[in-house]
């Protein structure tokens, strides 16, 4: 966990359940509110609106090129349309290890994931995905750099965002109704950014 200290936000535990709070609703929604919006909170209609302008916006197909520019970045996949709060891009470093790119519209967080194929001695892994090994902190410092290069290339072209605190990542949120499912406890990472956490299929 310490090869990214310096990419580690500031953001505390109340910053981020105060953004939740303003988004879903801390309870099980039933009946027709499952199928009219009522499900969740104003703040995340907003955010999906705030979403849908950067994503046909030219600073957002610039911020792709500018990644693609980035020398540890090998490719790039646009994964944002899997979830209607967050932009989603995942970065293939080498044929072993990518990271995945999270932009929250909830609060306007940067948050990143890491894949690898084999799993190191020692590193926290928080789940497998088609093969790779995912965890909240980097495999290498081959990540380190990459993922240093990336938040300073979004934070140009899109300043708005602030970068996520990783170690309140797997913070378990409990009984949360989310924008798809009910859960009655996710990672805080997960319900702020995407429960769709991808490993490299690219």
């Amino acid at each position: 966990m310490h090869l990214i200290r310096e990419l580690v936000g500031k953001g505390s535990m109340a910053e981020y359940q105060a953004v939740l709070s303003h988004s879903y609703f801390f309870s099980k929604v039933r009946g027709k509110d499952l199928f009219n919006g009522a499900h969740v909170k104003e703040g995340y209609h907003s955010a999906c609106v705030d979403k849908s302008e950067i994503v046909s916006s030219t600073d957002w197909q610039e911020l792709l090129m500018s990644l693609k520019s980035v020398p540890s970045v090998r490719k790039l996949k646009d994964q944002s349309h899997d979830t209607p709060h967050n932009l989603k891009i995942l970065i293939s470093i080498n044929p072993e290890s990518g990271i995945g790119v999270c932009m929250s519209l909830l609060g306007n967080f940067i948050g990143f994931y890491y894949m690898h194929e084999s799993e190191p001695k020692g590193q926290v892994c928080f789940g497998q995905e088609l093969g790779y090994y995912l965890s909240y902190f980097p495999f290498s410092p081959m990540q380190k750099t990459a993922a240093r290069d990336i938040y300073f290339s979004i934070s140009k072209k899109l300043p708005q965002f602030q970068l996520f605190n990783q170690n309140f990542a797997d913070y378990l949120i409990k009984d949360v109704q989310g924008q798809t499912f009910y859960y009655e406890e996710i990672q805080l990472f997960r319900i702020l950014f995407s429960d769709q956490l991808d490993g490299i299929f690219f």
